[in-house]
């Protein structure tokens, strides 16, 4: 049974004849340990289905209109207040892209790190989860928790902060943007989460910040074990991160497949038009490939297939009706009756 499993999830935001749809349909699993990408244009619908996933989108203005999300068998959609404030953070933890209007300003970090420790994990009781050493690469107990502020030094020791003893006591104000990125990460892992949400983690930072925070995220995920669900919009850093991708355009998922086979031969249009638009280091480097026009606004949507308006290969077809998710070869999904055709 898979960790996390949306099924069919419709969102709307509004009411009635006002409902603006989204989130179209979306189904997507996480296996334990497992890392997935979601990727997309600004506006398709990537955070909002993350945030989904513990109800964290507001209701209203949000309304849940059909579907599932399991997770650990459960529908997230039918727990009560008192069962959804035990998962958010004791089961999926989030980690957003600006890590400066994340953090409370007026709070020393390790106060901030200790609420999280409060809330989840109490003092005297083992550990719930399971680590990995790098020795044996065997699963082991974690000791029991003796004291918070000992356990937030080591949390700061694990994200890589040095001089831990003394950061504590700063103020985010008083930290790089690398630096609070990764304390936003030891928070989300303070309570031992078996599902860390990465929602673009390394917007804001600079490139060398970006390379250190991925390899950090990747790092942490073979010791602790956890799943990872990242989001970004860039797929040049999916192939070292990722064990499969979903791409998502206007609310709807439109092509999902292992890392390595979308990566090394992308179906759907859009995927072409995402890998050609990555930066190359050789050919025409002056030169970068742009999808022509923009995502759709929610309630805009054109009808049939919703990347017709700024697809190369569009047919007369493709403004029929909404083409369906197929199962085109084992383990690859993809929205387009079109695919095998080039473009």
């Amino acid at each position: 049974m898979p960790l996390l499993e949306i099924k069919n999830l419709k969102m709307d935001f509004g009411t009635g004849a006002d409902a603006l749809r989204a989130v179209d349909g979306v189904s997507l699993a996480i296996g334990a340990g497992e890392t997935v990408c979601l990727v997309g244009e600004s506006g398709c619908g990537k955070s909002v289905t993350a945030l989904s996933i513990a109800q964290l989108v507001p209701t209203p203005p949000a309304n849940y209109v059909g579907g599932e999300i399991l997770l650990n068998g459960r529908d997230v959609l039918k727990m009560s207040n008192a069962e959804l404030r035990n998962i958010r953070g004791g089961v999926v933890s989030y980690v957003f892209q600006e890590p400066g209007a994340s953090l409370n300003p007026v709070f020393r970090i390790g106060n901030q790190i200790k609420e999280s420790l409060k809330l989840h994990r109490t003092l005297g009781a083992p550990a719930s989860g399971t680590a990995r050493t790098n020795e044996t690469n065997t699963p082991c107990q974690r000791p029991a928790l003796q004291n918070y502020d000992d356990e937030v030094i080591r949390l700061l020791k694990l994200v890589g902060i040095p001089a831990p003893e003394s950061r504590i006591k700063n103020y985010p104000f008083e930290l790089s943007g690398g630096m609070q990125q990764r304390v936003m990460i030891a928070m989300a892992l303070a309570s031992e989460p078996k599902l860390l949400v990465a929602d673009e983690p390394t917007t804001a930072l600079d490139v060398t910040i970006q390379a250190q925070i991925l390899e950090l995220l990747h790092d942490l995920k073979q010791r602790l074990g956890m799943a990872i669900l990242l989001i970004t919009h860039n797929l040049g850093i999916v192939g070292d991160m990722a064990d499969r991708v979903a791409v998502m355009y206007a609310g709807q998922i439109v092509e999902l497949s292992p890392a390595k086979e979308l990566l090394r031969q992308p179906l759907h249009p859009y995927t072409k038009a995402l890998m050609n638009s990555v930066p190359k280091l050789h050919g025409d480097a002056n030169r970068l490939s742009a999808i022509p026009g923009n995502v759709p606004r929610i309630g805009n949507f054109p009808p049939g297939c919703r990347f017709a308006p700024r697809c190369p290969m569009v047919k007369p077809e493709c403004s029929g009706k909404i083409p369906e998710l197929l199962e085109v070869e084992p383990g690859r999904f993809v929205r387009c009756p079109f695919w095998k055709n080039e473009c």
